[in-house]
């Protein structure tokens, strides 16, 4: 039988004479540690959050029925909250005066704060509580706000 000549690859792996080993390893330290940075920064600006704006003025004129419009915008950009379970209240003391949803904008709600006749203002804070889908069952959240003061002019 007559010997058959394939054809042979050769691979050559050629290494810059210039960079040694070593450099090449730092080299690719510096990347994965620049990459790691990168990975956790976006890890971190991408997490749920949930934020909670007052739109009311800090000072009104006295109204004759002792009622002053409270609004706020509360946003939340996590993908699980239960909408229908969002419920934020005004806290003035220790009493609780639920807010109501808007009819123009979904994520905006409002309520009339009731202040004595004789009151030169109050102050309050705003709680928002709602859920959002877990594993097996929803869970809970809340969000509360600083202190805020609304004037009463006559």
């Amino acid at each position: 039988m007559g010997q058959t000549n394939f054809p042979t690859l050769s691979l050559q792996i050629a290494l810059q004479p210039d960079v040694p080993v070593q450099g090449w390893r730092a080299n690719m330290t510096r990347q994965n540690t620049l990459l790691t940075v990168l990975f956790t920064a976006l890890l971190l600006g991408g997490c749920a959050r949930a934020t909670l704006t007052n739109l009311t003025v800090g000072q009104q004129p006295r109204d004759a029925n002792g009622l002053y419009r409270v609004e706020i915008i509360w946003e939340n950009n996590a993908n699980g909250v239960r909408h229908e379970t969002v419920q934020p209240v005004v806290l003035v003391g220790t009493n609780t005066i639920p807010m109501l949803r808007t009819a123009l904008v979904s994520n905006r709600w409002e309520a009339l704060l009731p202040v004595a006749a004789d009151a030169a203002g109050v102050t309050y804070r705003v709680k928002v509580d709602w859920k959002f889908n877990a594993i097996p069952v929803p869970e809970a959240n809340s969000k509360m706000s600083k202190t805020f003061q609304l004037l009463i002019k006559d």
